[in-house]
């Protein structure tokens, strides 16, 4: 594999294909690196993360000026059978699975951003893997079917246009 980014492209292609078109089931890992009580763990990353913050209430340009992803950090990212675990500032947060409401991958800039029910602002992961995490999370909370999305499905058009980016200008 030439670097980390087509390493994880690889995987996450390999996800939706094993979830979607062979009907597999996730494997657990053997060795979880924090132990979360009796849950399936499924994946250890290290994602960027970043918190959306804006002024409660407030709609006036000003306050939606203010408005922006903060707290950015590099997070371990643990995915479980119930819930998505980030760490920032040297603690766990817990991201339930009934509480998320959307899945919304960024394919072009490597990034996904999740958004909750009430009481959670948006958080947003980005990195090589977020593909990958994007498809496993979509099946984790909303089941098989709903990796029929355009954004998976589309995965060759997605590579060609990372693949056009890393490439220098001039002919192919």
């Amino acid at each position: 594999m030439r670097d980390p980014i087509w390493k994880a492209w690889k995987s996450a292609v390999e996800l939706w294909q094993h979830l979607v078109m062979t009907k597999g089931e996730l494997t657990e890992i053997q060795q979880p690196p924090v132990n979360l009580g009796p849950r399936k763990h499924y994946a250890n990353l290290h994602l960027g993360y970043a918190r959306w913050y804006g002024p409660p209430g407030q709609s006036s340009l000003f306050a939606l000026a203010q408005a922006q992803w903060r707290d950015h950090q590099v997070s371990q990212v643990l995915v479980t059978d119930q819930e998505l675990v980030t760490f920032a500032y040297h603690q766990a947060q817990l991201w339930s699975y009934d509480r998320i409401l959307t899945v919304q991958p960024f394919v072009h800039e490597q990034a996904l951003v999740l958004t909750f029910r009430e009481g959670h602002e948006p958080l947003r992961l980005d990195g090589p893997w977020t593909l990958w995490l994007s498809i496993m999370l979509t099946y984790l909370v909303f089941g098989r079917e709903m990796l029929r999305r355009p954004e998976f499905t589309d995965l060759d058009r997605h590579l060609l246009h990372l693949r056009a980016r890393a490439l220098p200008p001039g002919p192919h």
